[in-house]
Parts: structure tokens; C-alpha cells; sequence
């Protein structure tokens, strides 16, 4: 009933978000999160090139969304095979055709020509002065035009193989709606740019990055929207006081001398240093110290026990089907809470619906706003702990995780020849070593782990235990998962290399000090989460695949 309650809860918030968004001839607006629009350039047939109703468009959209309450990040992208090929070459031959042409006096067409160039620049404008965060999300083609409408944006994404231009030298004028204007004041080589600037020539996402012009590259459309999206939903979590309020000073500071930031600056703080956010932050900052203090005695002291581990096991919770509250947290509907435990990685799953909706963990993260769903066909650019791994997960995948995240298949191994791995794309798959879960329903198993377990291993083992802590403490179990496996996960975690993870692992199964080298990982694994205590073998549900020794 509670989940079936939140549920509803959420539905009606989209639908309450989604029916806020007013409908445009050449745009297309989606809530794809709470707080953050998705706007999509919508002209696919003609790549999205720029025409008199997309001009008018953006300015009313983005004049809408800069005082729309429930938009606290935007993300700006195209519909259909490219971004944007710049201004509709066909709308410019109709305006030179059509009332300049008609004019005769060169002086009144200068000054009829002057009010074009004004409105054009003030559709732009809008979206440079919109005080809400904009991420563009570019592939495809990125040409003329579309070069301002990054200038525009705060942070830019782009897919790796997309063609940049900055186009208006080649047609015979000077860029005047954002590139030449705004995008000085933004890169980083100057030099490079004035090369572009003048010979109009195409470049690649290297020379982009070089520029200072983009900032994050991903393999695919699909995977830089998703990161796009993600980003903005994390900049939604934040108190939109302050995101705001950077944004309008980082803009001022742009287009002022530093003596007129620091006395703007002084001005605007002397009227937010009073917002309730700021208590609420410090005290909820403090709560959370507190509570990694005490995670870390506890990890201290299970370190010290490690031959005690027995005891726990003994002492494992039974499970009940009829009490979900019991599996999840005391706080299940206090999401608002999640907005000051940050977690600065994308986290994922695949879920193929094998799993008890009841007990799925996973589903609660998403829920809480920290794992992203992903469909059949997503690339993720980060570990995924997947069946098809061949390799541990170790230390050495810190700056995988760091920059791309972790990413879980939830499947089950008696349906593992129907399920579509071809389809759950992404190049680090991993496995998971030697764990003990803590979860209700297969506490004290070896390698039973479920989807918040397995993401709270990976990130122990790479070195970034607090993200996990925050992930365990939404769940009334969650802390003694690192309190049991303290001495596994201290192990892993000084490893240098795959191989020394899974020599550890055999190690703490065996109780050996040597190996041979034929070991091989066995993936025949028992469920992660289950909605009874003995589970038949024909519906294994798998969350987590770790690594078992053969001979198992």
C-alpha cells in the first residue's frame, strides 16, 4: 500500500510539472525529472535549423521558464538526427527578398535591417539571462547559429562525433547573436578561436575541448542527454536560492570589473545570507558529520572483530512478506531530505522486471532520486556490475567511477539466455568479490547481495565509501553491511590491481595464502533480493553477480 501510495504520488507530480509547460510550434518541453525541463529543438525533418517561429519561440520559452517555479534546471538539446545547422538559410533568402527588399532608401533599410538583427538577439538574450541553469546536451551537427546558442548555455555536453562550425564568415558577415558577443569572455584559447572565428572551417570534439568550449564528451546521443538530465537533476537537489544566485553573479562578474563584483556581491548577500536555506544546510551538514563519525568507530571496531563475524550471522533478522516498511527505511516518504546528501557520480540499473518490486532496492534509490533508470539500448559510460563481467571490480576503477559512474543489472540467472545484455551497452563490466549480505532476506549469505549492496561494495572497493554510506542509511539494515564486511572491504580496498582483489577474494574463501592461476569467475549465482526466505532455484532473482570460486 506505502509503495503503491508513493506511486501515486509521483504520477500526479508529473502530471501536475508536465500540465505547468506551456505547447510551442518549434520546441518541445518534458519534465524527464522533477525540477528539470528537457527543451528539444523540434524542426527534425529540417535538422532543426533555425526559422522565424524557433527564434520566437525560445524567447518566449525561455522568458516562461526563467519565473516557472517548478524549473530549476533546463536542459536544452535537439529532436530528431542533429542538434542544430544553424539559422534556416531559406528564412534569411525570404528576408532579403521580401521587406528590405521593398525598401529603397539605404538608410531606412539599415534601420529596418538593424530592428531584425535587435530581435533576433533578443531570442538569444533570453536564454543567456534566464537564472536558471542551462546544460546543452549537442550531437550531431553544431553549426553557425548553434555555436551562439552554446554561448548561451552555462555547461555543455556533447557526443564524441559531432562537427562544429562557427559558419558567418563563410556567408559573408560577422557572427552578432552570442559568439563573438559572449564566448570571448568564456574560453580558454583565444588563439584557436580567432582561427575558427575567421576561417569558418569545420572541427572536431578535440579542438571543442581545447577551446574551452565543451566540457564533458560521451559516446552516443543517448548517453550525453542522460548525463545532461542527471546533472540537472542535481543542480535542481540544490537550493534554488543559491543556484540562482550564482548564476546571476557569475553573469554580472562576466560582463563587470572585479571591483563591481565584489560590491554587487556584497549587495546581493546582505539579502540572501537571511534565507531559511542556509540553516537548513548547516544543520542537515552537521547531522551528517555526526553520522559518518560514528560509521567510522563502528568500522574501527568491526575491523578489530572480524572473527566475530559468526555472531552476526546467528543473530540475522528473519524476513516478512507483509511488512515492506521493514525492509526499507523508517523515512521512506521524507525524499525531501535526499536533497542534502549529495552523491556526485551517476549512479544506474537495467531492471528486466525479474526481481519482487517488493524488495527491490534498487527501485527505492531511484525512487530517492540517486540511480537513474536506463532503457534497453542505453549506453552507460561507467562499471557495470553485469553477469557477462570478466573482470573485478578494484581500485583501479576509481577514475572510471569518478567520471562515468556505476551502473547494475538486475536479471535473474535461470532467464540469463533471454536476457538482452547485447542491449545493456557500455565497455567496464565488472564483477563483484567475496561480500556477506545484510539485507532481511539473505542476511549472512555469501555474494546474496542486493542492488544498494552492490553499489555500496563497488564504491568501498574505489575508494568512495561515504557515497555508499549515504545509499545504506536509507535503509534501517543499510549500516551493517559495512560493519560486517569491514575487514573484506579495508582488504579490497588496498588491492592494486583486479588480480590482487580476487587473490583476496580466494583468500578470505579458502583461508590459502597462494594461488594457482587458473582461477575463473562462476556467475551460477543465488538471488540478491526475493520476497521469501527460501528461494527455489528455478527463480533465482540476480542483482548482483560477484565472483564464487569453481569449485563451489
Amino acid at each position: 500500500m506505502l509503495r503503491t501510495n508513493l506511486n501515486r504520488t509521483l504520477i500526479r507530480s508529473i502530471q501536475r510539472f508536465t500540465s505547468s509547460l506551456p505547447s510551442y510550434q518549434t520546441l518541445k518541453l518534458t519534465y524527464p525529472q522533477p525540477h528539470v525541463v528537457l527543451v528539444e529543438l523540434n524542426r527534425p525533418t529540417k535538422l532543426n535549423a533555425i526559422n522565424k517561429h524557433l527564434f520566437d519561440d525560445l524567447k518566449t520559452c525561455f522568458e516562461h521558464l526563467n519565473t516557472e517555479r517548478t524549473c530549476r534546471a533546463i536542459v536544452l538539446t535537439g529532436a530528431g538526427r542533429t542538434f542544430t545547422t544553424g539559422i534556416d538559410l531559406k528564412y534569411l533568402s525570404t528576408f532579403a527578398t521580401g521587406d528590405v527588399a521593398q525598401i529603397d532608401d539605404i538608410a531606412r533599410k539599415a534601420l529596418h535591417l538593424r530592428r531584425f538583427i535587435h530581435e533576433t538577439q533578443a531570442s538569444f538574450r533570453a536564454i543567456d539571462k534566464c537564472e536558471k541553469p542551462i546544460i546543452a546536451a549537442v550531437y550531431g551537427h553544431c553549426l553557425g547559429a548553434a555555436i551562439d546558442l552554446l554561448s548561451c548555455c552555462d555547461i555543455r555536453y556533447s557526443s564524441r562525433e559531432t562537427i562544429f562550425s562557427i559558419k558567418e564568415v563563410d556567408m559573408g558577415i560577422a557572427a552578432d547573436i552570442s559568439t563573438l558577443q559572449i564566448l570571448p569572455k568564456m574560453i580558454t584559447n583565444h588563439s584557436l578561436f580567432r582561427e575558427l572565428v575567421y576561417t569558418a572551417r569545420a572541427f572536431k570534439i578535440d579542438e571543442a575541448q581545447q577551446l574551452g568550449l565543451i566540457s564533458q564528451v560521451f559516446d552516443t546521443r543517448e548517453a550525453v542527454i542522460d548525463a545532461a538530465i542527471c546533472l540537472a537533476s542535481t543542480i535542481a537537489s540544490k537550493s534554488p536560492v543559491a543556484v540562482q544566485g550564482s548564476k546571476i553573479n557569475l553573469n554580472y562578474a562576466r560582463d563587470h570589473t572585479i571591483e563591481e563584483n565584489f560590491n554587487f556581491a556584497c549587495t546581493w548577500n546582505s539579502s540572501m545570507l537571511l534565507s531559511e536555506d542556509i540553516v537548513k544546510n548547516v544543520l542537515a551538514s552537521t547531522e551528517k558529520n555526526s553520522r559518518d563519525s560514528s560509521n567510522k568507530m563502528s568500522h574501527r571496531t568491526a575491523k578489530k572483530n572480524h572473527h566475530k563475524d559468526r555472531e552476526y550471522i546467528d543473530r540475522a533478522p528473519k524476513a516478512t512478506n507483509d511488512d515492506e516498511d521493514d525492509f526499507h527505511s523508517a523515512d521512506e516518504e521524507n525524499d525531501e531530505d535526499d536533497s542534502t546528501e549529495q552523491i556526485r557520480i551517476p549512479l544506474a540499473m537495467w531492471d528486466v522486471n525479474q526481481c519482487d518490486p517488493k524488495r527491490c532496492t534498487g527501485r527505492k534509490l531511484v525512487r530517492h532520486g540517486f540511480v537513474k533508470p536506463l532503457k534497453l539500448g542505453n549506453h552507460f559510460g561507467g562499471i557495470i556490475l553485469s553477469p557477462m563481467g570478466q573482470k573485478c571490480v578494484s581500485p583501479e576503477d576509481k577514475q572510471i567511477v569518478l567520471e562515468s559512474g556505476i551502473a547494475v543489472v538486475d536479471c535473474s540467472w535461470a532467464k540469463l539466455d533471454e536476457t538482452p545484455f547485447s542491449r545493456m551497452k557500455g565497455k567496464h563490466l565488472r564483477l563483484l568479490p567475496y561480500l556477506v549480505a545484510t539485507n532481511n532476506v539473505n542476511y549472512g549469505k555469501p555474494c546474496q547481495l542486493s542492488c544498494v549492496e552492490a553499489f555500496a561494495a563497488a564504491l568501498a572497493i574505489v575508494g568512495l565509501r561515504d557515497y555508499g554510506t549515504i545509499l545504506l542509511d536509507k535503509f534501517k539494515w543499510g549500516h551493517a553491511f559495512y560493519t560486517l564486511n569491514a575487514s573484506l572491504l579495508e582488504t579490497y580496498e588496498k588491492c592494486d590491481s583486479a588480480q590482487a582483489v580476487i587473490e583476496c577474494d580466494r583468500r578470505f574463501r579458502t583461508g590459502e595464502e597462494s594461488f594457482g592461476d587458473s582461477y575463473q569467475p562462476n556467475r551460477d549465482m543465488p538471488p540478491s533480493e526475493s520476497s521469501e526466505e527460501e528461494v527455489d532455484e528455478e527463480n533465482l532473482h540476480v542483482e548482483n553477480l560477484s565472483l564464487k570460486t569453481t569449485d563451489e
